[in-house]
């Protein structure tokens, strides 16, 4: 005698994405702390920090990441967000982000790991940095391995900024296309 047995099973679209201040490799069980502290401005030097985030998707249209926030802001006194990529200028109010590995000044990541995520055009470029609230800062355009991006951020300010503790927050928001 015989009997056939048939065996089924799903696999769910998926979508892992995490975020903090530290991370190792691509694992989001790892990913840890939400603040990043620039210390004592300058109007000589620029200041940096970085986060982190790691995504990945087996959706067959991948993901997109967003950045969504305001600039630094202490009460009514703002630095100025670079609505496009521009050069770190010390002495000049500035404030703006990528996703990359710069030289000046030597902050950040390229992104890494075993997925096709990569920085988009407008925070790809290395020593040029932009802030724009709604801008997409990472993709992948098909199902990947997770990625680790590092968001590198820039802050300038000029001789005449008004005193204040300054604050913002990022929300980064990951949207899988399924």
């Amino acid at each position: 005698t015989a009997q056939a047995i048939s065996l089924t099973g799903v696999i769910a679209e998926t979508l892992t994405f995490c975020a903090g201040t530290s991370i190792t490799g691509t694992n989001c069980g790892t990913v840890s702390g939400s603040t990043v502290d620039f210390g004592s401005f300058s109007a000589s030097a620029a200041s940096t920090g970085t986060s982190v985030m790691a995504a990945s998707t087996n959706g067959d249209g991948g993901y997109s990441i967003t950045v969504n926030g305001a600039t630094l802001t202490s009460g009514g006194d703002t630095i100025t967000a670079l609505a496009s990529q521009t050069a770190s200028s010390p002495g000049s109010e500035q404030f703006g982000l990528n996703l990359v590995s710069n030289s000046s000044p030597s902050v950040g990541s390229n992104v890494s790991g075993s997925g096709s995520g990569t920085a988009t055009a407008n925070y790809g470029t290395t020593n040029q940095f932009r802030f724009v609230t709604g801008d997409s800062v990472g993709s992948a355009s098909s199902s990947t391995d997770a990625n680790t991006f590092t968001a590198s951020y820039l802050v300038n300010i000029g001789g005449a900024t008004e005193p204040g503790t300054y604050t913002a927050t990022m929300t980064y928001i990951c949207t899988a296309t399924f």
